[in-house]
């Protein structure tokens, strides 16, 4: 799949010298491939700091990633056609999220044209929403698992609003428009944006992009930007990839709560 920018840089000094242009392709898609690269642990980290370093996040984290058991438990086995694990933002509502990420697959042994990644920039999801929909959001401030934020927030890095929604149905709940307790008609349209959301995210190809994976990918994503989700159409143990995560704020003052975030102490 071609839609997605890639790059073919085996090592290190490759990287280094092109550096440049991958920041630049972050900035631009929000998401890029450097193809067939089969990095090392010891060189996704050198990547991965520097990338944050350029964004002005501090720290990181890292974690080996496998499609075990207890997810496809969970939500049952899907062909390759349906989605596996849904569109989501990830950790949207933390106050602490990941916002960028480094997702290199060391093992992958599904059937092509499975396990595919979609991606979907929030910046093409905003120009979807009607403008009476987005006038809306700007007023209201949203709750999730406890935690408050805002429906549309200002991006440091783009220097504009994104979208800060979760694109599941009923996942937010409104809790104040125009900083005051909310009508019930108020909860009831902002639940109706919130569906009109959730349609346009899984039903709307021209929006989405698609990876195709093999061994020795490594996507470098903008976690807070780019909404994903996960096709199916594998088993346990056919698709593990080595994830480095990139945060402000220090992720060992915060403690993990079921969801695996970290919540703060």
């Amino acid at each position: 799949m071609d839609c997605i920018k890639t790059f073919y840089y085996s090592d290190i000094n490759s990287v280094t010298e092109n550096f440049d242009k991958i920041f630049q392709t972050y900035l631009q898609d929000g998401v890029l491939c450097i193809k067939d690269s089969f990095f090392s642990e010891k060189d996704q980290k050198s990547i991965t700091e520097a990338l944050a370093k350029k964004i002005g996040l501090n720290y990181i984290s890292q974690h080996d990633y496998e499609d075990h058991h207890r997810s496809i438990e969970r939500v049952g086995l899907k062909s390759k056609d349906e989605v596996f694990i849904n569109w989501h933002l990830e950790h949207v509502y933390s106050n602490n999220p990941q916002m960028m990420a480094s997702w290199n697959m060391v093992h992958f042994t599904c059937e092509k044209g499975s396990g595919n990644t979609g991606f979907i920039k929030v910046d093409d999801l905003y120009s979807t929403i009607p403008t009476e929909y987005l006038e809306f959001l700007n007023n209201c401030n949203i709750e999730q698992n406890q935690k408050t934020r805002t429906a549309v927030a200002y991006y440091d890095l783009l220097k504009k609003n994104i979208l800060r929604v979760d694109v599941n149905k009923g996942s937010d709940t409104l809790v104040e428009y125009q900083k005051m307790i909310p009508t019930k008609d108020q909860i009831d349209y902002f639940a109706l944006i919130q569906n009109h959301i959730h349609e346009v995210v899984y039903s709307t190809p021209s929006i989405q992009k698609w990876w195709e994976w093999q061994t020795g990918d490594m996507i470098i994503i903008d976690l807070h930007r780019m909404i994903h989700c996960v096709k199916g159409g594998f088993d346990s143990s056919q698709r593990k990839f080595r994830r480095f995560w990139a945060y402000k704020n220090n992720p060992s003052e915060y403690e993990y709560n079921f969801f695996g975030n970290r919540e703060q102490k």
